[in-house]
């Protein structure tokens, strides 16, 4: 903390223009900007007050933390210690990031780990928290990333700190923040509600319509939408919001990838494959573009081929089959063996596990894919309340995993995939995904001369129509399945054409 803040600091404005703060606009008392605006004056100090014992220095998470090294300076920081307490959140907010994603994960979970610690001396002193713009915008940015809860108890300290502001964008902001989370956690009526109340106010869109934050909030209520497979209405609210500026700045260009993105995403979620992978590709273009980023679109573009690539199978002469499952092996291969020794614990990490996990699956290359599904496995097992996309990636796993085990142990990983699908969502025993499961133990049952459990999955999956959240599951896995259970008991399942 100490060494970023002597330099200046990124900064945007409500409307999205980049700049730069100094230390002389920070908050901190006058004689601490005194040292942060000469770096060698402050080492000096430093250096100073360690050679008299007055502080000392520890290592704790691969940080030099300074601490009271004396009597005396545990005195005189007990008599100021309010003061002190304020000024390194002062410190925090001037240095901590306000686009954190730039930052390696490793300093970002340090920095984290500082703001958990400041929470905790203000309740401990009962310190009010300052209703500052700055305080907020920090904590607006700390609340994008780590585990749900904390972003929940930081949100919910900001909700505290809006109701002495009047800053629009900055509410806005927040609820954007709050309904990703309620969507994370599963929530999607609260975060659909959360998004309607805000965007429905009369002075919304005529008070944010030159802010980025307000295609953000678009474009969650479109996810929303998709994820209750109303893709019409998600693709018109995408739609909602275009930038004013004609070249864009930084924070705008960052919404025009999410609506390709989103695009590519919709298309894919209607079973349009072939134009999915023209949205995705094109995310891909776009350079620089961040690691996390760049690792969603791949694994959303990877999924697709695989997709496309039945789609070309089916074709009797088709001489293209296999081109994309090679094409998408090669985008994503590479990423997961530096992501492997470099950040095997990111959501970009696991998602692409499961991308090539699949194309090994689809090339009989089952070992292969075992190996790739125990790894996958093995982190999800890890999470600690896991969001509703590891939920999915799990299933998804679990769901492999049965496909390619023998019969003896195929009902058993059936009804485990089965078991976790209603742990992670309880009040959806009749979605598509759940029927399909069922499906599949239906064939196995029937190999073992069973002809009784799986009338209710047939019966769903005659009313709804596919679903395309797992590669395979509404195209040529349901394909198989019907096809198994027609020559196996003779019922006929609703064919869909894509």
């Amino acid at each position: 903390m100490l060494e970023q803040a002597v330099s200046p600091q990124q900064r945007w404005n409500e409307y999205g223009v980049e700049y730069q703060t100094h230390p002389q606009n920070a908050q901190f008392g006058a004689h601490l900007k005194v040292l942060f605006l000469d770096s060698r004056r402050l080492w000096q100090v430093l250096e100073h007050l360690i050679s008299l014992a007055a502080i000392g220095v520890e290592k704790s998470n691969n940080m030099e933390i300074y601490i009271c090294g004396s009597m005396p300076a545990e005195y005189i920081y007990g008599q100021q210690r309010s003061y002190w307490i304020e000024q390194a959140l002062w410190l925090f907010c001037y240095i901590f990031p306000r686009n954190p994603i730039t930052l390696p994960g490793s300093e970002k979970e340090k920095l984290l780990a500082v703001l958990e610690d400041l929470l905790r001396r203000y309740a401990e002193t009962g310190l009010e928290f300052p209703s500052n713009d700055e305080v907020i915008e920090t904590l607006l940015a700390a609340s994008k990333f780590g585990p749900l809860a904390r972003r929940r108890l930081i949100l919910s300290l900001v909700d505290q700190l809006l109701e002495k502001t009047a800053s629009t964008h900055l509410q806005a902001e927040a609820v954007y923040q709050r309904s990703v989370v309620l969507r994370l956690r599963g929530d999607i009526t609260g975060s659909n509600k959360l998004l309607q109340e805000f965007l429905n106010r009369a002075d919304t869109a005529t008070r944010l319509q030159s802010h980025s934050i307000l295609g953000l909030l678009h474009l969650s209520q479109a996810t929303n939408h998709a994820y209750n497979f109303d893709f019409l209405s998600a693709n018109k609210e995408a739609k909602m919001w275009m930038p004013t500026e004609s070249d864009g700045t930084e924070k705008q260009l960052d919404v025009i990838w999410s609506q390709i993105h989103s695009a590519g995403r919709i298309l894919k979620g209607q079973g349009h494959f072939q134009t999915a992978c023209l949205f995705f590709e094109r995310c891909l273009q776009r350079e620089p573009l961040r690691d996390s980023k760049r690792h969603l679109a791949l694994a959303h573009l990877a999924d697709t081929y695989i997709e496309v690539d039945f789609l070309q199978r089916r074709e009797i002469h088709s001489q293209s089959a296999g081109d994309l499952l090679d094409r998408a092996e090669k985008l994503i291969r590479p990423e997961i063996e530096n992501l492997r020794s470099r950040a095997p614990r990111s959501k970009g990490y696991r998602k692409l596990l499961l991308s090539l996990s699949e194309i090994e699956i689809r090339r009989s290359q089952f070992t292969a894919a075992e190996h790739l599904l125990m790894e996958v496995s093995g982190i999800y097992e890890k999470l600690i309340g896991p969001d509703i996309i590891d939920r999915l990636g799990h299933i998804r796993a679990l769901i492999a995993f049965a496909r390619i085990s023998p019969l003896s142990e195929a009902e058993t990983r059936w009804n485990n995939a089965l078991s976790f699908g209603r742990r992670y969502n309880p009040l959806e025993e009749e979605v598509f995904t759940v029927a399909f499961i069922h499906l599949f133990i239906c064939v196995v049952r029937l190999q073992h001369g069973d002809l009784e459990g799986a009338k209710a999955a047939v019966g769903i999956c005659r009313t709804k129509p596919p679903q395309f959240l797992i590669p395979g599951a509404g195209t040529f896995l349901f394909d198989d399945v019907q096809c198994q259970i027609e020559l196996l008991a003779g019922w006929k399942l609703p064919r869909h054409e894509l």
